[in-house]
């Protein structure tokens, strides 16, 4: 763990324990993984968090475009089976995969 402490990426909190410099470098790392391993579930358990924001975002820039035009239908029932008003997050998210789509 030295060289990514040494050009940044992550900061020693005590010995062998690190967090990233940026929350920018955790936010993007887990839309990725959220994308490649399509793990739609930690997505739609977060996505009117005001934390998962930009994973949200993210994680639809990421995606392909087939994979794409599913993210905004699975947001849409998420939000109503858990009757969640706050959709700003999820709604952008499902924004920018219809943009890419059209």
């Amino acid at each position: 763990a030295e060289l990514p402490v040494h050009v940044g990426l992550l900061d020693e909190v005590r010995p062998d324990v690190y967090r990233f410099s940026h929350l920018s470098f955790q936010e993007f790392l887990a839309a990725r993984y959220i994308a490649d391993s399509d793990r739609w579930d930690d997505l739609l358990d977060h996505y009117a968090e005001p934390w998962w924001r930009e994973v949200v975002l993210l994680c639809a820039g990421y995606l392909s475009q087939s994979r794409c035009q599913l993210l905004p239908g699975a947001l849409d029932r998420a939000r109503s089976a858990a009757g969640s008003t706050s959709y700003r997050p999820a709604a952008r998210g499902g924004y920018h995969c219809r943009a890419r789509t059209l």
